[in-house]
């Protein structure tokens, strides 16, 4: 942990940095504010020491200016002076704890550990990775029920990976970290270090591959591998129930590329779907724990990424993939078949032509009813609700009187919660308008092909019970908490997250419809945040909303040339974000069905 220690007594600034430095800190001194400022404006500090009386800017003035920047890390404010205006001034412009001197340097670093773990995400005192425990307290570190015996180095090393969790450190990094500016070492340094700590972890019992190499970026811990006999805990349980059934369609563009592919019409549109769909798969599958299905998906993804002919291979994985899934219990949401029940899709008046490619693409998986005219549908109804309607609103032979009576259906079936496609012209405006007032789900032109009919159908199925995913970004946790409760009766599923540097591979992992962020964080801001994203092809359409304390021109600029979509101020109202969120949300659902 690096900690900047700014004090103008040199002899004193000498002492604190050596007994800190015994403790596994790499410290930085300089003597008086100026160069903190500088400093700090240029490097990430985990903790600011800063001497109340510096030259040039006082220690409560760099506290103020890291809090107007933004930054968020702890500071301790060291004083000669015990008076109570001194301490409320500190405290005023943002420390953390303020120590009155001479200072007891036992207290000072017990002080430090209080305050790096408050700022650590919430974080227990006692910090673990699957068997691995350390105690940042005492230096003790165990591997199960074994001590280990690590340098000082190495329990610097084993600390920084397990405060950034799995986050992947650089030899630059690794070194901006453990070492002083003046007395950086060879990269190579860093490499034997690493050799060692992985070679103590190793001969303790812990794999080999406990740090892992990321080619080409650096190292970081291998995720915790989960015991066989625990399955996945009741929360994450839960969270699969809800979801399943979506994970299961994705099947479904997979085995429809494996038929093309089978009659040789595999496109290059149905092909790339396909692997999308399987790339979903791994990240999803992995994260409930089906780490065979993850691999499965992974290998169809491959394969699918490759040019030429998909193979044997490609049938054998997919079905393999199927059987896993059915294993993990989708198959009782997706195919109820063998529950007793199977989703029941109503056609009323749909072009028959259409309908039996329909019921090509639904594989048996749907109970397909086509009827003619409102009152079979009505009879028909009344036999079995159906999971989905499709309702045609200019059959041939359509009577008097009868498409008044087609907009009851609709709306009647709405009413049951029954998801509704309305199909009419394409330039007939105010049945459009009537259809959105009616509140059916999509209006589908008549003349659209089976197979984008049958997307359309997918779509709004997987939609049925499920909430849009919202990830934010904040580094304030009481925000967050705040959030949780103001957004509870939003049809809004939230991931949080108070730490920026778990950024990646969170997004992965939980893929969210949106992405809300805090403007200014330490060492990454929501803005670079938001660049990052916006950088990536896979992510370039996703909905960012900020979240800021400032509306100043510069500041709106900057988040506009970000490529922001949308910015509230703070403090927040629960009713406006969710509103701007759900807003955000139903104008990108209607741009995709544009351009599907």
């Amino acid at each position: 942990m690096k900690i900047l220690l700014a004090e103008d007594d040199e002899a004193q600034a000498e002492a604190i940095r050596a007994f800190l430095s015994a403790q596994r800190y790499s410290v930085e001194v300089v003597h008086d504010g100026r160069a903190a400022q500088d400093l700090a404006a240029i490097y990430s500090f985990d903790l600011a020491l800063l001497d109340v009386g510096l030259p040039g800017l006082s220690g409560i003035e760099v506290c103020r200016w890291l809090r107007k920047e933004g930054r968020r890390l702890p500071v301790l404010l060291l004083t000669g002076r015990d008076g109570s205006a001194d301490k409320v001034a500190g405290l005023d412009a943002g420390a953390d704890d303020y120590l009155v001197k001479p200072c007891d340097l036992p207290e000072l670093a017990a002080r430090i550990r209080a305050l790096l773990r408050r700022g650590a995400a919430g974080s227990a005192p006692v910090l673990g990775w699957g068997k691995l425990q350390f105690d940042p307290s005492n230096c003790q570190v165990h591997w199960q029920d074994q001590l280990l015996r690590l340098s000082p180095k190495e329990y610097s090393l084993l600390e920084l990976f397990l405060r950034g969790g799995r986050r992947v450190y650089s030899r630059a990094a690794i070194i901006d970290h453990l070492w002083p500016m003046e007395e950086p070492p060879e990269e190579d340094t860093v490499k034997a270090h690493i050799k060692g700590l992985r070679h103590k972890l190793r001969e303790a019992g812990a794999p080999a591959d406990l740090i892992e190499t990321v080619y080409g970026l650096g190292y970081r811990l291998k995720s915790p591998e989960p015991k066989p006999d625990e399955g996945l805990p009741a929360a994450l349980a839960a969270v699969w129930e809800r979801h399943k059934e979506t994970i299961f369609l994705r099947l479904e563009p997979l085995e429809a590329a494996r038929r093309a592919e089978l009659s040789g019409q595999l496109s290059a549109q149905l092909r790339d779907e396909a692997r999308q769909a399987a790339h979903k798969l791994t990240g999803s599958l992995g994260t409930f724990g089906l780490g065979e299905g993850s691999r499965l998906a992974r290998t169809l993804e491959q394969a699918l990424q490759r040019s030429g002919p998909l193979t044997d291979r490609f049938t054998t994985d997919l079905a393999a993939l199927r059987r896993e899934l059915e294993r993990a219990g989708g198959k009782a949401a997706i195919a109820p078949q063998e529950a007793g029940r199977v989703p029941v899709l109503l056609a009323v008046d749909v072009e028959v032509q259409v309908w039996t490619q329909i019921s090509a693409f639904a594989a048996g998986n749907y109970a397909l009813l086509h009827v003619r005219g409102v009152p079979e549908a009505q009879r028909a109804i009344e036999k079995q609700r159906p999971d989905l309607a499709a309702i045609d609103l200019h059959p041939a032979g359509l009577e008097p009187g009868d498409r008044s009576r087609r907009w009851e259906l609709v709306a009647a079936l709405v009413a049951e919660a029954v998801p509704v496609l309305v199909l009419g012209e394409a330039d007939a405006f105010l049945e459009r308008v009537e259809a959105a007032r009616r509140g059916s789900r999509a209006f589908v032109e008549r003349t659209i092909e089976a197979r984008l009919f049958w997307k359309v159908i997918q779509r709004t199925l997987a939609q049925r019970g499920t909430q849009a995913k919202v990830m934010i970004v904040d580094d304030d946790r009481e925000l967050l908490a705040a959030l949780q409760t103001l957004l509870a009766d939003w049809p809004l599923e939230l991931v949080t997250l108070s730490d920026p540097h778990q950024f990646w591979p969170l997004l992965a992992s939980a893929r969210p419809d949106l992405l809300v962020l805090d403007v200014e964080m330490p060492d990454i801001s929501g803005v670079e945040l938001c660049r990052i994203v916006r950088a990536d092809p896979a992510w370039q359409q996703l909905p960012v909303l900020f979240l800021s304390a400032h509306t100043d021109a510069a500041t709106v600029q900057r988040l506009w040339l970000s490529g922001a979509d949308d910015y509230i101020q703070k403090p927040v109202s629960g009713a406006d974000l969710a509103a701007r969120i759900l807003n955000r949300l139903d104008r990108l659902h209607a741009q995709s069905e544009l351009l599907r």
